[in-house]
């Protein structure tokens, strides 16, 4: 190839595509049916929601730097288990296998 410059551009292009609700053999229709959003949406993700578990009333109070870094835990929990969430609809979306060892 020699000095030969290659470039590649890609554009994100949109898919678009109808979901009927109503069609039983419409794969995307379950996916995002009320109750498989309703229990993803409900999984605690305790790995990623490490703020949850913060004792109400410690026994010792943490210093001014150590609530900061729990203040921040918990603010960050909630940003990670929004993301966990997505990519676990992202794995169901590819293949019901893929979503399990997500699991």
């Amino acid at each position: 190839m020699g000095n030969a410059l290659i470039s590649r551009i890609v554009f994100p292009k949109t898919l678009k595509f109808k979901i009927d609700d109503l069609d039983p053999a419409d794969q995307y229709a379950r996916l995002y049916a009320d109750r498989v959003v309703d229990a993803i949406n409900a999984l605690n993700l305790p790995r990623y929601g490490l703020g949850n578990y913060i004792a109400s009333n410690p026994r010792n109070k943490p210093t001014a730097a150590q609530q900061k870094k729990l203040d921040d835990l918990g603010r960050a929990g909630k940003r990670l288990m929004g993301f966990c969430r997505t990519n676990l609809f992202k794995r169901l979306e590819s293949s019901g296998h893929s979503f399990l060892l997500s699991l």
